[in-house]
């Protein structure tokens, strides 16, 4: 699957600005220059005009070919001789004068000879991941994950010890993030706070982008906020509406924080009719949440308790919270 045409259209807009921006900043330099020696820009025009006025000659025939090619190369030359004395007594050389491209390949066109080149990949999904809402933490990659943050000891009323349960969810999550091209599956990730759950779920997102998939992430407090807006018409600026849109039409929808969020019936039916507009049309939904999914029919609707438990991977983690594992550690000197 490819970038959408919004995607595409912004990152070759953002390569097209990035050329100018050299070219220009070659124009100055060149400018600066010219201003020291007014020499240097009747040379230029010289050799850009050398060939111009030898081709012309031959056209209409004062001249032989052959003996064309041999007044151009040397009149060019000693042009070009001439220039770089006057680059030598200023300490520069011809390329300090030339544009610098962010691409040495495409020359920030982003395309080589008709194929589309890397730097134009590389900025659609960097353009993807700003319209995903997602932060610019490049840590956030499954080698990333740490179980040692999680204790091997069993716990009470556990069936298994924390380590073990993040070990469960990293493999399940890093198999969502492999095979999403081929299958359409949803994760319902849960437990309580520090765990992990937003950092797995961005692992992913990472992941499916690199693939060319579209991506929104959004707190359920937020999505949900805007889902009840535009329920009841109210004016939304052009990112709420484009936010609206993914949400329903993104190839992956990441809900962050459910449960934390301040609901109502009418952010419940939204949330509800997305689910359900989602599984209907085989899109993927991540839900990260401090609730037991099977508390969700209590705090929200028997409906969307079915859809969770008939469609989602349930993932649990247990343990201590991380982010207090991590400050108790900067405090001893060992982070």
């Amino acid at each position: 699957m490819g970038f959408d045409a919004e995607i595409r259209r912004i990152a070759v807009q953002k390569i097209e600005e990035r050329r100018r921006l050299a070219e220009t900043q070659a124009q100055m330099r060149k400018n600066a220059f010219y201003a020291k020696e007014p020499r240097a820009k009747e040379l230029d025009s010289a050799i850009a005009g050398a060939a111009y006025s030898v081709f012309s000659n031959i056209l209409i025939g004062n001249v032989a070919k052959e003996n064309a090619e041999a007044e151009l190369y040397k009149n060019r030359s000693e042009l070009i001789r001439q220039r770089e004395v006057l680059y030598k007594k200023h300490g520069i050389i011809h390329e300090d004068l030339l544009p610098k491209y962010h691409c040495k390949f495409c020359e920030d066109t982003g395309f080589v000879e008709g194929l589309q080149c890397k730097c134009l990949k590389n900025q659609m999904i960097l353009t993807a991941a700003e319209l995903a809402n997602l932060p610019d933490d490049p840590s956030a990659v499954f080698k990333n994950f740490d179980l040692s943050y999680y204790s091997d000891e069993p716990q009470k009323n556990a069936e298994a010890s924390p380590r073990e349960y993040a070990k469960i969810a990293y493999d399940v999550c890093k198999q969502f993030a492999r095979d999403f091209q081929k299958t359409k599956k949803n994760l319902y990730i849960y437990g309580s706070a520090g765990l992990g759950k937003t950092f797995l779920s961005f692992c992913i997102a990472h992941e499916v982008l690199k693939k060319g998939n579209s991506v929104l992430y959004q707190s359920a407090g937020a999505l949900f906020k805007l889902l009840t807006d535009a329920a009841f018409g109210r004016e939304l600026s052009d990112k709420d509406a484009y936010i609206i849109e993914r949400a329903h039409h993104a190839d992956l929808l990441i809900i962050d924080d459910l449960g934390t969020e301040f609901g109502n019936d009418y952010s419940k039916t939204a949330f509800f009719q997305l689910l359900n507009e989602r599984i209907t049309s085989g899109l993927s939904t991540i839900i990260n949440s401090n609730i037991d999914i099977g508390q969700i029919s209590a705090l929200y609707t028997d409906r969307i308790f079915s859809r969770l438990t008939g469609a989602y991977a349930a993932v649990n983690l247990i343990g201590t919270d991380i982010r207090q594992i991590q400050k108790k550690k900067v405090q001893e000197g060992i982070l």
